[in-house]
């Protein structure tokens, strides 16, 4: 990956831990750090973030409108076709906008009975 002076690593559920610290000359500090990156769905997730010779921990947050725009839990994506077949009349922005505000975290986490 020398082409990229940015790099991203999320956390690693299963992945070659050797084979990811050859690939990005990591030490034994920074692969600890990957280790514990956590994640709440729906609110945040850490990564480690590569800039050069910086390395560092962040977390990122996505908006309510961000987070519906990017979201890939089978329940989320559910919950949005059903609300496109209950208004077909609305965009698909404005069906986004409306669960941004409805369902800010998500499907799971906005106290919906499943």
């Amino acid at each position: 990956m020398p082409n990229s002076s940015i790099k991203w690593i999320l956390k690693q559920k299963g992945a070659d831990q050797e084979r990811l610290k050859a690939a990005l000359n990591l030490n034994e500090r920074e692969m600890e750090l990957i280790s514990s990156l956590t994640q709440e769905r729906g609110k945040f997730s850490e990564a480690f973030l590569i800039c050069e010779d910086r390395r560092a921990v962040v977390s990122i947050e996505s908006t309510p409108f961000e987070y519906w725009l990017a979201t890939t839990d089978p329940k989320d994506l559910a919950f949005l076709e059903e609300m496109k077949r209950q208004k077909p009349e609305a965009s698909k922005l404005q069906i986004l906008m409306e669960l941004a505000v409805s369902h800010p975290f998500g499907y799971q986490l906005s106290g919906v009975k499943q």
